[in-house]
């Protein structure tokens, strides 16, 4: 089982992703939606508070504040936020209030400018798909070393393996 929130099709066209390893897992595919979008979020907040403090309990006002937050992170993100208020509260009860202290959602990142590796990196993955995965001709075609060619797969594999 593998989970991605990256258009893996994309991915491989693009050269970023490993075509064999995609079809490996490309087996069953199962589209979540955002925990902003879930419409059993109160079942999912009061199912992970049970489970992070048996005993806690959280407000239906609570969870009005929690349901209307973005949750970029999704279900770790609320996890995470849940554990806080736990350690927060100390009456077991965890009211508006201290969602309420949680603070407004943090906005998104800005999308950084890819560096001058991933730039090197995403020209090597091209070259390699387009040469159909063969490394001594990829690294013809851009006069580099294999073993530079081998470290971009490597960081690669790296990458889509977090």
């Amino acid at each position: 089982m593998a989970a991605t929130n990256v258009g893996l099709e994309s991915a491989v066209a693009a050269g970023r992703f490993r075509a064999d390893l995609f079809y490996r897992l490309n087996t069953v595919e199962v589209t979540l939606p955002p925990l902003s979008q879930r419409s059993d979020f109160p079942a999912i907040a009061r199912h992970l508070l049970a489970r992070i403090a048996p005993g806690f309990t959280v407000t239906d006002a609570a969870l009005e504040c929690l349901a209307r937050r973005p949750w970029p992170g999704n279900i770790r993100e609320l996890r995470s936020a849940l554990t806080r208020l736990t350690l927060a509260e100390s009456c077991g009860v965890i009211g508006r209030e201290a969602v309420a202290s949680l603070g407004e959602p943090a906005a998104p990142a800005p999308v950084a400018e890819p560096g001058l590796r991933a730039l090197q990196r995403s020209s090597i993955l091209t070259v390699f798909s387009e040469s159909g995965g063969n490394v001594s001709e990829t690294a013809r075609r851009l006069r580099v070393s294999r073993n530079t060619v081998y470290r971009a797969l490597q960081d690669q594999d790296r990458t889509a393996a977090e």
